[in-house]
């Protein structure tokens, strides 16, 4: 997935086995991911676990790019490498686009608070 530092999707995918039942709603897993990277210092890479799952995070380019993964080193690392390569193409590609998109989104939410 591709979230922007406001928590606001901007690309959900799931593919393999866990597309045929995800257990993680995007929208409220987006939030949470970007307040814990925000309460952690946003550091560039991040692993958390949730309900049984490996979520690997990363962060460039006014993007994080957040992979659903098992639990296992294997895994993990391979979780890595797919999103560093979302994130350099995506980041390189859309950097602009997402910033404006986050602003907007940051100023709609103070708005509403």
């Amino acid at each position: 997935m591709v979230l922007t530092h406001s928590g606001k999707c901007l690309v959900h995918c799931p593919v393999g086995a866990y597309a045929q039942h995800p257990t993680l709603k995007p929208g409220p897993l987006c939030q949470l991911l970007t307040v814990m990277q925000e309460m952690a210092g946003r550091p560039a890479q991040s692993y958390v676990e949730l309900h049984g799952l490996g979520v690997v995070l990363l962060e460039g380019h006014h993007s994080l790019i957040g992979a659903v993964c098992e639990p296992t080193d294997g895994a993990i690392a391979a979780a890595r490498l797919v999103a560093m390569q979302a994130l350099n193409v995506f980041g390189k590609l859309y950097r602009a686009q997402v910033q404006a998109l986050d602003e907007a989104h940051s100023k709609e939410a103070r708005e509403l608070a």
